[in-house]
């Protein structure tokens, strides 16, 4: 999908934003490690990316701006990449009340994503689950990443 503008929430150093920003005009990444950001927004002047904006800060309490983040950068695209503890009920809410025609959540909690997914699929305005992968990203453990997709029901 593309569009105006996405999120990546939970961006880590950017490494989705990056992909995000070939796709999209604006790019909002939010991660709550200053480290990580100070090397997301490195290496955003490092490769030359323009049109990706990082703000440091756990998302729940980023998004108290909500006048902001529902205005001036409401997305067409909301990337969830959470710790493993999922979702904090302020960034559901947020992202919510933004209604993006696509969430694509990347999870490595299976019990914290579907948890979450119920919240999401029960929920005004209700997303519908369209695709799911699985990828073994650490042979020979138990654990793996599933990444979710989900589009907005009109």
């Amino acid at each position: 999908a593309q569009g105006d503008t996405a999120w990546d929430v939970y961006c880590g150093i950017g490494v989705i934003s990056f992909y995000l920003s070939s796709k999209f005009k604006r790019v909002f990444g939010v991660e709550a490690s200053e480290a990580s950001i100070v090397s997301a927004r490195e290496n955003a002047v490092t490769n030359g990316i323009d049109n990706v904006q990082f703000t440091s800060g756990p998302a729940e309490d980023v998004f108290y701006d909500r006048n902001y983040w529902l205005k001036q950068a409401k997305p067409d695209v909301v990337v969830l990449d959470p710790p493993r503890v999922g979702l904090h009920m302020r960034v559901i809410s947020t992202v919510l009340a933004a209604k993006p025609k696509r969430i694509i959540y990347v999870s490595c909690n299976a019990k914290a994503l579907v948890r979450d997914l119920e919240v999401l699929m029960h929920s005004f305005p209700a997303y519908q689950l369209v695709q799911t992968q699985a990828f073994d990203m650490f042979p020979q453990t138990r654990h793996v990443e599933t990444v979710a997709v989900l589009d907005r029901v009109s």
